[in-house]
């Protein structure tokens, strides 16, 4: 629980976080550049793959291309994601989105913490709470942001407890940096 209320105390405090030396990333689906944030610096970058609107005609729901970073030797102990959801395009949506989606990846999950913020000037809506995964308990925060009347970015952070006390300067910077594209 420790862990938890550090999470939710550092929205709060993600204006004023230090800076970390970091490289942009651009997040671009289905064409389109839609936002950008900083990969601290020595953190992997792993792009999942987006299936085309092609081969999804048979009624197969479409499903984002999820960009996950990790600082070395984390694999299996975090993991942080960003995408812009297919099916949501607003947060006012987002409650109910988190609801479909936390179960997905989280058994016994229990939202602890919400919360309406901003992140670089745009509305945000904040989830953080506790899961199980093969038997082990995970912390997890979402930061759901409208980067444009149309788009909204995801920013997740699932991971035992201890390891957002590892990263957390890391983890702010990169929450901070998120920024809807020029072309937006």
């Amino acid at each position: 629980m420790r862990t938890l209320s550090r999470i939710a105390a550092c929205t709060f405090a993600a204006l004023f976080a230090v800076s970390v030396q970091a490289e942009e990333f651009v997040y671009e689906t289905r064409g389109s550049d839609l936002f950008s944030f900083d990969v601290p610096d020595g953190w992997e970058v792993l792009e999942g793959v987006e299936v085309p609107e092609a081969q999804a005609a048979d009624g197969t729901p479409l499903s984002p291309k999820v960009v996950s970073i990790r600082p070395p030797d984390e694999e299996g102990v975090m993991w942080t994601g960003f995408w812009s959801p297919v099916r949501l395009s607003s947060i006012s949506g987002a409650k109910s989105w988190m609801e479909r989606v936390i179960p997905y990846l989280l058994a016994e999950p229990e939202n602890l913490y919400y919360d309406r913020r901003t992140v670089g000037g745009k509305p945000t809506r904040f989830y953080s709470g506790q899961g199980v995964r093969d038997g082990r308990d995970f912390d997890y925060a979402f930061a759901i942001i409208q980067i444009s009347p149309d788009h909204v970015a995801v920013a997740a952070f699932i991971g035992e407890p201890d390891a957002y006390d590892r990263h957390e300067q890391e983890l702010i910077g990169v929450l901070r940096s998120i920024t809807a594209t020029e072309a937006m």
